[in-house]
C-alpha cells in the first residue's frame, strides 16, 4: 500500500514534464493536482486494501504531473540569478513537509480517524490550485511536437517494474523481486533505444546530455540514496539494537531534516560566492563525513547517531540546489518539463536502491560476521531472521543475553560497510563533480552550469 504513491509518482515523472512542454506547464499542473485530489477523495472512501492502494497509486501519478511542472514553471517565472535561492526554497520546504508529515498525520489519526490523512489534502490541493491560476502564468514549448506514447509507455513500465523490485528486494528479497529489477532495466534498455530511433522521442537526449543535467541527475540520485539508506537504516539501529522506543528513534530524526533546510537555505548564497562545483563537491564530502560517523555506531551509540545526522543533513541539503538550478537554468527552454521530471526521477530511483542497496549490504555483511561468531550452528540458523533483522531483544528472549551481544555487533558490522560504501559513493560523485568542472574550464567552455558564482 504505502509502495504505490512513490512508485505512481516515479513512473509518471519523465512523461509529465514531457506532456507538460507540449501542451502547458501550468495546464499538466493543474491536471496533476485533480488527479491527486481525485486519488486522496477515492483512499478516503475506500472500504478495503485495493480501494485504498488504488487511491495512493492515482496520487502518485498526479503528483508525477504536478511536480515536474512546477520545477520547469519556476524556473520560467524565475530570473536566473534568483533562480537557485528559489529551487532552495522549494527543497526546503519539501522537506519540512517530509518531517512535518508523519507528526501531522499522527494527529489527524488520533484526532479524527485515518480518512482524514487523505481527505485533508484535497482543500490543500484547491488552494495550490486556485494559486497557480492566479498567480502563474502559462508556458509551453515554442514548437509543438508530437507525444511519443510508446516511449512513455516503456518509461512508466521499466520505472514501475524497477521501483517496485527494488523496494522489495530491500523489505524481503527473494527471486521475484530480482526478476522485476531485471524486466524494469530491460524496459529501461527498450526506452534509450527508443529515444535514439524514434523520430520525435518522448524527450530530446540531448536536453538530458546538456551539461551539467547529466551531473544534476547523478548528484539528485546519490543524495537520495545516500539519505534514505541512511534514514532507513538508523531506525532499525535506534529501535532495535540500541532499544529506543519508536518515538524516541522518530524524534532522532528530525536533525537530518532541518540542517538539510540549513543547508538548502545556506546552497544560493555559498554557490554565487564559492562556485557551483565547490559547494556541490564540500556538501557531498560532508554527507560523506556523515555517513562516515554512522558507520561507527555501537550499541550506546546515540552521540553517533545525532552527530552523523546532522553532518549528513547540511551536507547533502548544501549539494542539491545549486546543482539543480543550474540544469534548469541551462535546459532548453522547450525541454524544462522533461529535464524537471528527470530530476525528479533521479530522487524516486534514489529512494528505492537507497533502501535496497543499504539492507542488501547490511544483510550480506551481518550475515557473514554472524556465521563466523562463536554461536553454535544450529543456534545460528535458528536466529538468523531475527539477526537480520537487528532484533536484539528477540535474540535475547530465545538465546539469552550473550547471544543478544553478539547479533547486536553482527548487525552493526552490516551497518557500518552500508554507510561506508555509501560514503564512498558520495565521495566518487564529489571528485567527478569537481574534474568536470575543472576540464569545463581548461577547454575553454564555462563551468559546469551557468551558475558557477557568476552572474547571469
Amino acid at each position: 500500500m504505502r509502495k504505490a504513491s512513490p512508485i505512481g509518482y516515479a513512473a509518471t515523472s519523465i512523461p509529465g514534464g514531457a506532456l507538460a512542454d507540449r501542451f502547458g506547464r501550468r495546464r499538466i499542473y493543474l491536471i496533476g493536482i485533480g488527479v491527486f485530489a481525485g486519488g486522496a477523495l477515492l483512499g478516503s472512501l475506500a472500504q478495503g486494501a485495493e480501494l485504498l492502494t488504488a487511491g495512493r497509486a492515482i496520487q502518485g501519478v498526479g503528483s508525477g504531473l504536478a511536480q515536474p511542472s512546477s520545477l520547469a514553471l519556476l524556473a520560467t517565472v524565475v530570473h536566473r540569478d534568483r533562480l537557485s535561492r528559489a529551487v532552495a526554497m522549494r527543497s526546503g520546504a519539501s522537506a519540512a513537509g517530509t518531517a512535518a508529515g508523519p507528526l501531522v498525520g499522527a494527529v489527524l489519526v488520533a484526532l479524527l480517524g485515518w480518512r482524514s490523512v487523505l481527505w485533508t489534502s484535497i482543500p490543500v490541493a484547491v488552494v495550490a490550485a486556485v494559486a497557480a491560476v492566479r498567480v502563474v502564468g502559462e508556458s509551453r514549448a515554442r514548437q509543438r511536437r508530437a507525444v511519443d506514447w510508446f516511449g512513455a509507455v516503456l518509461v512508466a513500465a521499466a520505472v514501475t517494474l524497477f521501483c517496485k523490485g527494488a523496494i522489495d528486494l530491500g523489505e524481503d528479497g527473494g527471486w521475484a523481486a530480482g526478476l522485476l529489477v531485471g524486466l524494469g532495466l530491460l524496459a529501461g534498455a527498450g526506452f534509450v533505444l527508443r529515444l535514439a530511433t524514434a523520430r520525435v522521442p518522448l524527450v530530446d537526449p540531448r536536453a538530458l546530455r546538456r551539461r551539467p543535467v547529466p551531473l544534476a541527475l547523478a548528484v539528485g540520485l546519490t543524495v537520495t540514496l545516500a539519505l534514505t539508506g541512511a534514514l532507513f537504516l538508523q531506525q532499525v539501529v535506534a529501535q532495535s539494537v540500541i532499544g529506543l522506543s519508536p518515538l524516541t528513534a522518530g524524534l532522532l530524526s528530525i536533525p537530518i531534516t532541518v540542517l538539510f533546510i540549513v543547508g538548502t537555505a545556506a546552497a544560493p548564497r555559498s554557490t554565487k560566492r564559492f562556485g557551483l562545483a565547490r559547494v556541490t563537491a564540500t556538501g557531498l564530502f560532508l554527507g560523506a563525513v556523515g555517513l562516515g560517523v554512522l558507520a561507527t555506531i555501537s550499541e550506546t551509540g546515540v552521540v553517533q547517531l545525532a552527530v552523523g545526522d546532522v553532518v549528513l543533513g547540511l551536507g547533502l541539503g548544501l549539494a542539491l540546489p545549486g546543482l539543480w538550478a543550474a540544469a534548469l537554468a541551462g535546459a532548453p527552454e522547450d525541454d524544462r518539463g522533461a529535464v524537471s521530471g528527470g530530476l525528479g526521477l533521479a530522487q524516486h530511483l534514489g529512494q528505492a536502491i537507497g533502501v535496497a542497496a543499504f539492507a542488501a549490504l547490511t544483510a550480506a555483511v551481518t550475515t557473514l560476521a554472524w556465521r563466523a561468531s562463536s554461536v553454535p550452528a544450529g543456534q545460528q540458523d535458528a536466529l538468523l531472521t531475527e539477526v537480520l533483522a537487528g532484533d536484539v531483544d528477540a535474540v535475547s528472549a530465545q538465546a539469552g543475553p550473550g547471544v543478544a551481544q553478539i547479533a547486536g555487533e553482527s548487525f552493526l558490522r552490516g551497518n557500518t560497510v552500508a554507510c561506508l560504501v555509501g560514503a564512498v559513493v558520495l565521495v566518487v560523485v564529489a571528485i567527478v563533480a569537481l574534474r568536470r568542472a575543472s576540464a569545463g574550464t581548461a577547454g575553454g567552455q564555462p563551468p559546469i552550469g551557468p551558475m558557477e558564482g557568476e552572474k547571469v
